[in-house]
């Protein structure tokens, strides 16, 4: 009786093994099938949308709740709007230095090309933050604005590759 019950035991086996490959043949196959009815949605225009539309959503929820950038943000936007008073605009334009670019606070693409043009303002920006305090931003600052820029390239170089046209 012990040895009918172990190949009784051994049938079930088998047989939920058997199950259990039916099961996982059917899962890899509804695996497939939505991975199909992703590259079929991936190449129309609405699900073009709502993926840049989802990562536009992730990236400034990213830039609005980590306090650091926070931070790092509103100082740079500070920084920038001084340099756009009128004796600002007058230093910049005698050494032949752009403006840093002005930003829009709900949408994440201007801030980072706002970052991206003070990163290629620093050393200007040091020279004349030396004699103003008001627009000198510490080395750990501009570190993180480096951070923060090469993370979001890959990023904002493809919601213009997602754009619909």
């Amino acid at each position: 009786m012990t040895a009918g019950n172990s190949s009784g035991a051994e049938c079930d086996r088998e047989e939920n093994g058997e199950e259990e490959l039916e099961g996982e043949e059917a899962a890899h196959n509804s695996l497939q099938e939505v991975v199909n009815d992703v590259h079929l949605e991936a190449n129309s225009v609405a699900s073009g949308r709502r993926t840049l539309h989802t990562l536009q959503l992730c990236v400034h929820d990213v830039l609005k709740t980590d306090k650091n950038i926070k931070s790092l943000l509103n100082k740079v936007r500070k920084i920038v709007n001084k340099t756009h008073t009128q004796n600002m605009r007058l230093i910049f334009k005698n050494s032949s230095v752009s403006l840093p670019k002005l930003d829009c606070e709900t949408r994440w693409g201007p801030t980072y090309d706002r970052l991206e043009s003070m990163a290629d303002k620093k050393s200007f920006l040091n020279q004349i933050g030396l004699a103003n305090e008001s627009l000198l931003l510490l080395e750990e600052n501009w570190e993180k604005i480096s951070e923060v820029t090469e993370t979001l390239k890959p990023l904002r170089d493809a919601t213009f590759v997602m754009r619909p046209s």
